[in-house]
């Protein structure tokens, strides 16, 4: 019988003779769990009205392609009773990989074609496979496809369904592509308690295992085969990140975590080895193409990335500037385990190169330039920017950390979360103290003091003064200590001791002053009119004002005239002149709005609140609270979010919805835990007394709602 496909005319002989159903598919999965979802619409797909002539699993090693091409299979079997076909293209013991003439010749033997009847000719024998496939429904899984025009070749008749995995994504016609992430952490911990692990120790060791389905299962296996491992005990190996790989591959032979890793990565050149490795030499949350090329050298890092990710070795998600990439986290410490110098220079570099960056943001945001392009620098880097200050205390190097520290202290609205911020400062005052830079340690205290003042954490706020104190070196003891009696007395004031505080400011003052930056003159004044205005010298606040806000201008430091604008507020109030307040109040929201610190202006907000209620204007009141409240929650002060929430409660409760007002009041008692200090104890005092005092009425109104 002679067969023509185009232009190739292929002699069969007499192939439908013997029409057999083979059946080559390996055993079912052992304990297959997870992939519900994926194996629904793999047979929803192959079961449809138009069903794709080629189904495509790709991902990156380990993720499970072979499992869920192999499941799928089986619960297809039924609906392709003509034959079930399966090939091995690649391997990970070392043994040669199998071309697509092999597997070609591979199934038309199983379909009863005599051997001296194949062609010799790639085309020769796809166009073969498709004659003896005529007619018939048979299902062939190819496991490792390198290219689309190999699943064209490997294609069966219509009617019939190829099922190929893949490192690599492939698109073509009739090609319907899956791409395969790590399992669900559901479906990550189920596999585990499957196998013994305890609800506790779980969704620890899933963790540690990068939900990636390989590391997973001989997770499991470890359990499941040695009955004295605890769960607790892997989940603790596991913690280590230098014992992660070892306890995931010892004993596994090519079926370890390390030995997939490896097989992908033999298959690059030794530029893209390279390349690959490097990548991992600091452990950041993702790369960019220029944050690459600084890591590895490469002129051609865009297209190098680019090429990774195809293979599925890299994850890539879309950034504000351009496409970002991740390394998964295994992937990563096998990568680690191969670097050498290059490894320890390259991420040196980058780090640096981190601090030298940020500091370029940081230096445009504060002239004025476009806010936007810095939020999202902050925002994508952050990770970034804590792992290279990590690298830069590790290798005590201080002059980029410093660099990196300054960077990351601004007011304006960027990215900058306490626990992160605390940190990169904590990590300053271990180097800058090791290397003998009192100055640069001690501003570090004074940072973190001014911050905890902020947050009202007053106990470590003064314990950051005294160790703000202990640096100072001793020869300059005697001429005082001018910068943390400024500090000091800012957590004086706040603390209600205002004559104590003035002491220290009129103390430093002259020290600061004397300097000759009228930035630092003005921030000085500042804390000398607050505490004059508590303690009800108005005019003399009023006149400091001026001249606070006259240094600020010379200095250019819009921020310091919102804050003086906002000072004068107070000082009119005590004056008894609310239409001045107010008008200095929205002097210093207007001067936010222009520097783009919404997270500066919720104080400005509840003072304006407080001016415009004693003038009836509750509405308008209750609007300022509420922005001011959101001001506060993107600046995480929990402090200062409970007495908006108190004055918010206050309205409700004024305007008889009781229920929404001690709602509100409990809300705010519980940002306050964890807080100490005078203004955490006047707060409390007043929820307090608000919930001690509703009324027996109120109270069962309170209840009701609740039953409801």
């Amino acid at each position: 019988m002679r067969v023509q496909i185009g232009s190739v005319v292929v002699e069969t002989g007499n192939v439908a003779a013997k029409r057999t159903a083979p059946s080559l598919l390996p055993r079912r999965p052992a304990s297959f769990t997870g992939r519900e979802e994926e194996l629904a619409e793999i047979v929803a797909q192959a079961q449809g009205e138009l069903p794709p002539s080629v189904i495509c699993l790709s991902g990156r090693p380990g993720v499970g392609k072979t499992a869920l091409a192999l499941e799928a299979a089986h619960r297809l079997r039924g609906a392709y009773p003509d034959g079930h076909l399966f090939a091995e293209v690649g391997t990970h013991s070392g043994r040669q990989r199998l071309t697509t003439a092999d597997v070609l010749e591979r199934f038309l033997v199983a379909l009863d074609v005599a051997p001296a009847r194949i062609p010799a000719k790639l085309e020769e024998r796809s166009v073969l496979l498709r004659a003896v496939t005529r007619d018939r429904r048979v299902l062939l899984v190819v496991d490792d496809v390198v290219a689309a025009e190999d699943l064209a070749l490997l294609s069966a008749s219509p009617g019939c369904l190829l099922l190929a995995t893949s490192r690599r994504a492939l698109a073509g016609p009739g090609i319907l592509g899956f791409a395969l992430d790590g399992l669900r952490r559901h479906e990550a911990v189920a596999l585990l308690t499957g196998a013994g692990a305890d609800p506790e120790a779980a969704p620890v060791i899933a963790d540690a295992c990068g939900l990636l389905p390989l590391a997973l299962r001989i997770a499991a296996a470890r359990l499941a085969l040695d009955p004295g491992l605890r769960a607790a005990d892997l989940a603790e190996v596991l913690a280590e990140p230098d014992a992660r790989l070892p306890a995931l591959s010892s004993g596994m032979g090519d079926r370890a975590v390390r030995a997939s890793f490896g097989y992908s990565y033999r298959a690059l050149d030794a530029g893209a080895r390279r390349f690959f490795r490097l990548l991992a030499a600091l452990p950041l949350a993702d790369v960019t193409a220029e944050s690459a090329a600084v890591l590895t050298g490469a002129d051609d890092a865009a297209e190098r990335l680019r090429a990774l990710a195809d293979l599925h070795l890299l994850d890539v998600r879309d950034g504000h500037r351009g496409p970002r990439y991740r390394t998964h986290d295994l992937v990563a410490l096998f990568c680690r385990e191969l670097l050498g110098d290059e490894g320890r220079d390259a991420a040196d570099r980058t780090a640096a190169w981190y601090a030298a960056r940020t500091l370029e943001v940081h230096t445009a945001l504060e002239t004025g330039a476009d806010p936007t392009e810095a939020r999202h620098w902050y925002r994508e880097e952050w990770d970034n920017l804590l792992a290279a200050g990590l690298r830069l205390r590790d290798r005590g190097l201080a002059d980029p950390l410093w660099t990196l520290v300054r960077a990351v202290e601004t007011d304006l609205d960027v990215h900058s979360p306490w626990s992160g911020w605390e940190r990169l400062h904590r990590w300053g005052i271990e180097v800058f103290t090791r290397h003998g830079q009192w100055e640069r340690a001690r501003a570090m205290h004074e940072r973190l003091a001014l911050a905890l003042r902020e947050g009202m954490r007053m106990t470590e706020a003064f314990a950051e003064v005294r160790a703000m104190r202990a640096l100072l070196p001793v020869d300059r003891r005697a001429a005082g200590d001018a910068d943390a009696d400024n500090t000091e007395g800012d957590l004086r004031r706040d603390e209600g001791d205002t004559r104590g505080a003035l002491r220290l400011y009129l103390r430093a003052h002259p020290v600061l002053a004397a300097r000759g930056d009228p930035g630092t003159t003005a921030w000085s004044l500042h804390g000398i009119a607050d505490t004059l205005s508590a303690l009800g010298h108005h005019r003399h606040a009023l006149r400091l004002r001026a001249a606070e806000l006259a240094a600020f201008r010379r200095a250019g430091d819009g921020f310091g005239m919102a804050w003086a604008h906002q000072g004068a507020a107070e000082a009119h109030l005590g004056l008894g002149d609310a239409e001045a307040a107010e008008t200095a109040l929205r002097a210093a929201l207007r001067q936010f709005a222009e520097l783009g610190t919404f997270k500066s202006e919720g104080w400005a907000l509840e003072r304006l609140a407080e001016v415009v209620l004693r003038d009836g204007r509750e509405e308008e009141a209750l609007v300022s609270l509420t922005v001011a409240l959101r001001s506060y929650e993107a600046r995480g002060n929990l402090g200062d979010q409970a007495r908006a929430l108190l004055r918010i409660g206050d309205i409700a409760h004024g305007r008889g919805r009781t229920a929404e007002a001690a709602a509100l009041w409990r809300t705010a008692q519980a940002r306050l835990a964890g807080l100490d200090g005078g203004r955490v104890e006047s707060i409390a005092d007043g929820l307090r007394s608000r919930l001690g005092g509703l009324t027996d009425a109120e109270a069962d109104v309170i209840l009701a709602s609740g039953s409801r």
